[in-house]
């Protein structure tokens, strides 16, 4: 009896090896097999990232999107005098110089399809200063002038309107006589 239970568990194997295979063939939903994947991923990340001297940058593009799955994320950027490139759906990278560094984003699917876009990092520092926007009492100072405006500018239109001469009452619309 030895024998037949190494026989029945060599047709089991078999038998589980070939249904393994089906499955991974047909997909974990029993379909057929994918047609060939011929749809680019898209590339997203920020459109500037703005950091001070010194901090690290972190470039993520999670919001990456393919139909089937990207399987590479590549970001490249020139700093110091060359060329670096980092992997991974987030990468980090500390800048010790300031300006402006224009960095590329290139996703791939499994396919080998490809994808790329391009942000700008500004890197704040002695050379790089952040522009200040006017604070919110410079913004209220624009609104009242411009809401003053407007009142005046209807003041004076409903005056221009009261200036004509109004019609006597019970003659002709059609046929004026001022």
């Amino acid at each position: 009896m030895p024998c037949l239970c190494v026989l029945s568990l060599a047709g089991l194997a078999l038998f589980v090896s070939i249904f393994v295979l089906q499955a991974t063939a047909c997909g974990a939903g029993g379909s057929s097999p994918p047609a060939t994947d011929d749809i680019s991923p898209v590339a997203r990340t920020a459109a500037y990232i703005y950091i001070d001297l010194g901090e690290e940058a972190v470039f993520n593009g999670s919001n990456s999107t393919d139909n089937v799955g990207i399987v590479n994320w590549t970001w490249l950027f020139f700093y110091d005098e060359r060329d670096y490139t980092l992997y991974g759906e987030r990468a980090s990278f500390e800048f010790d110089e300031s300006g402006y560094y224009s960095v590329q984003l290139t996703v791939r699917d499994a396919a080998g399809n490809q994808n790329s876009t391009v942000f700008i990092l500004t890197v704040y520092g002695e050379e790089v200063q952040p522009i200040h926007t006017p604070g919110p009492l410079y913004r209220w100072v624009w609104a009242i002038a411009g809401g003053t405006f407007i009142l005046i500018l209807i003041f004076l239109l409903g005056f221009v309107h009261r200036a004509k001469p109004e019609r006597p009452p019970g003659e002709d619309p059609y046929h004026q006589h001022w």
